[in-house]
């Protein structure tokens, strides 16, 4: 692929992976947008719409939102302008069924997923960084008492999308035990290679 095409990257891992973290770097370093499905759901919650109520009740619990909801969402915001030129995307797809309809909605387009980074880190890290982070916010699903069930939640449902973009060698994973520079200077490496920069 020449550097200059449409990019679309999707980030995946445990909760705590620093999903979220690597793409919002990742974007500032190359200028594309960031597409969090997470964000989008929280600005949801703040705004108290139809979506919002239904969204905080399922993820304060560490639930996932409905497949067809998401797909739906991701669809729109894709369309904006604001992601013309290739974007990130973080907390999508989350299972089998968002994936396969995902490559079905960009196929009838003529277009795909470059390719994944998975951000390997062990449970245990994870778990440090989530509870580190819920003393500093006031995320309900980052509470020690969810954290248990966001975990077994990845494993039920997202840990076989991981498994599914390493069948269609789009995966790249990434060690991201190491700090947030460490990881970064990785992720920045495998674009660069993907893209021969």
């Amino acid at each position: 692929m020449k550097s200059d095409e449409l990019k679309q990257i999707v980030f995946l891992g445990l909760p705590g992976a620093g999903k979220g973290t690597h793409a919002n770097l990742l974007g500032e370093c190359f200028n594309l947008s960031h597409l969090s499905t997470g964000e989008v759901f929280r600005a949801e919650i703040k705004k108290e719409t139809e979506l919002g109520i239904l969204a905080k009740q399922l993820i304060d619990k560490g639930n996932y939102i409905p497949d067809e909801f998401l797909i739906q969402i991701v669809e729109n915001h894709i369309n904006n302008t604001k992601y013309v030129d290739g974007f990130l995307l973080d907390g999508f797809p989350r299972t089998i069924p968002q994936a396969r309809d995902y490559d079905v909605y960009l196929n009838k387009q003529s277009k795909e997923i470059d390719f994944v980074i998975f951000l390997d880190v062990c449970e245990d890290t994870a778990i440090k960084r989530l509870k580190k982070r819920g003393e500093k916010s006031s995320r309900k699903d980052d509470d020690s008492s969810v954290i248990a069930h966001r975990m077994q939640v990845y494993y039920d449902l997202t840990a076989a999308v991981v498994d599914y973009y390493a069948n269609e060698e789009k995966l790249i994973r990434i060690y991201a035990e190491g700090s947030i520079q460490q990881t970064h200077k990785l992720v920045v490496e495998a674009y660069n290679d993907f893209y021969k920069i």
